[in-house]
C-alpha cells in the first residue's frame, strides 16, 4: 500500500516530525493495521470511510473526520472498508502542546475530536480542505490553521532538548539523569512531562527504549539486544515488547508488515 510522506513548512519543523497520506480503494476487502506506541501524537483528517479502532478496551466506530489521537501506550488496531483516503500530523513528542496549550495527559490513551478542542473552526478547516483536490494544497490549509494557533511564547527549549536527549539515548537513560541535564527537580520534570507530553518521564523513556528495540528485531540476535538495549534478559525482553505491541519478537521478526506503515520510519 502506497505511504506518503511531507515533510512540514519551516516554521513548523520544530513542531511537527512529518504528515503522511493514504489513498487507496479495497474492493470486496478491507484494510486493517496496527499502530504501537512511539512517543508521538497525531492529527489525522479522514475524507473517506470511517475508521473502527480496537484495543484493550473493545471496538469503536469512529464516524468524525478530524481526530486526534494522543499518546498511545498499548497497541491499537485502525481497520476500514471500501475506500480510505487521509492525511496524518505526526506532531513530536511534545510539538502539539504549544497550539493547544491544555495538558496533554488528557488526550492519552484517548481519541479526541477536533472540534472538541478547537470548535467550530474545525468545521471551517474540513470544509477548506474538502475543496481542495492536491494532498500538498489541503496540507498547506492545515499548516495555515496551525501557525495561525501557535503560541510562539512558550518556552518550548527546555522541555524539547530533554526530548531530544531521550531519542538521542534510545530511551537508554535513567530519569534523575534526564532532571539534571534540564537543571530540573524530578518533581518538575514529572509534571513538565505529563502537561507537555502526555507521559511521565519513565513512560516516555520506556517507550522509545521499546521502539528502538522493535526496529532492530531481525538485525540483532534477541540476547543482543538485551544487552544493548538494558533489559535484564530475554525473557524481560519479551515481555515488554509484547506488552506494547500485542505480539512476540519472534512474530515481529517474521512480519513487520502487520504495523502501520510508518511504524518505523
Amino acid at each position: 500500500m502506497p505511504v506518503q510522506i511531507f515533510y512540514p513548512d519551516k516554521q513548523l519543523q520544530d513542531y511537527i516530525s512529518y504528515y503522511y497520506s493514504i489513498d487507496e480503494v479495497f474492493e470486496g476487502t478491507s484494510f486493517s493495521t496496527r499502530k504501537i506506541p512511539d512517543g508521538s501524537i497525531e492529527l489525522t483528517f479522514h475524507f473517506r470511510s470511517p475508521f473502527y479502532q480496537s484495543d484493550g478496551g473493545g471496538t469503536k466506530l469512529i464516524t468524525q473526520r478530524c481526530l486526534l489521537q494522543g499518546q498511545i501506550q498499548q497497541m491499537v488496531e485502525l481497520s476500514a472498508k471500501d475506500h480510505i483516503s487521509f492525511i496524518t500530523v505526526k506532531f513530536k513528542p511534545n510539538g502539539l502542546y504549544p497550539f493547544v496549550r491544555e495538558s496533554m495527559k488528557q488526550f492519552t490513551d484517548n481519541v479526541t475530536t477536533g472540534s472538541d478542542i478547537w470548535g467550530g473552526e474545525i468545521a471551517l478547516l474540513e470544509e477548506q480542505m474538502n475543496e481542495k483536490q492536491d494532498i500538498q494544497e489541503r496540507i498547506k490549509v492545515i499548516e495555515k490553521f496551525l501557525l495561525r494557533r501557535l503560541n510562539r511564547q512558550y518556552d518550548f527549549e527546555n522541555i524539547s532538548n530533554c526530548v531530544r536527549l531521550v531519542l538521542h539515548k534510545k530511551g537508554i537513560l535513567k530519569v534523575d539523569e534526564l532532571a539534571y541535564s534540564a537543571h530540573l527537580s524530578l518533581r518538575q520534570l514529572e509534571r513538565k512531562f505529563r502537561e507537555n507530553i502526555g507521559l511521565s518521564p519513565s513512560q516516555f523513556t520506556r517507550i522509545i527504549r521499546m521502539h528502538n528495540a522493535v526496529k532492530d528485531i531481525g538485525h540483532s540476535r534477541l540476547s543482543e539486544l538485551c544487552y544493548e538495549y538494558e533489559y535484564t534478559d530475554q525473557s524481560h525482553f519479551i515481555k515488554e515488547i509484547k506488552f506494547f505491541t500485542g505480539v512476540t519478537p519472534k512474530k515481529i521478526n517474521t512480519g513487520k508488515g502487520c504495523f502501520a506503515h510508518t511504524a518505523f520510519l
